[in-house]
């Protein structure tokens, strides 16, 4: 077992606990530890909050398909393959009102159950938000529905 010591804490550790970066063709390990780095990075971001969404934004106008891919797949975890063949099943409309019409938003929201997390269908805005204002519901949407049929 191969150990190091962090100069950020003082610890003994085995080398596994370190990064390992290339220079010149050659692997060495970096002087501080990965929980050590993680720590002053997330104090770093928490203290310069307006950098860190600069970096962000930068990001996104550089390749706003690859960010599309990664939120989809971390949200909701699908992939934006598996996306695009909801909207073919769902003809490119809304499950609940039927509309191809997603204004003010770029494509069809996807709706999720939100204790199991597992994917129900595509919405449009304003069904996504009315399903979520009346909290997933079913009760709530039934009594809404008798509601306007009086």
């Amino acid at each position: 077992m191969n150990t190091k010591t962090c100069t950020c804490c003082k610890l003994e550790k085995d080398t596994t606990e370190f990064y390992v970066r290339k220079r010149n063709d050659k692997d060495y390990i970096v002087v501080q530890c990965k929980k050590c780095i993680a720590e002053k990075t997330k104090k770093y971001h928490t203290e310069h909050p307006e950098i860190n969404r600069k970096a962000a934004i930068k990001w996104r106008q550089a390749d706003p398909q690859r960010c599309r891919r990664r939120t989809i797949k971390w949200a909701y975890g699908i992939t934006i393959e598996e996306y695009e063949t909801l909207v073919a099943k769902q003809n490119g409309q809304c499950a609940i009102c039927g509309t191809t019409n997603t204004a003010p938003w770029p494509h069809l929201c996807i709706d999720h159950d939100h204790n199991t997390g597992k994917v129900r269908g595509l919405l449009c805005g304003s069904c996504n938000q009315g399903i979520g204002r009346l909290k997933d519901s079913p009760v709530l949407c039934r009594k809404a529905a008798e509601y306007l049929e009086h």
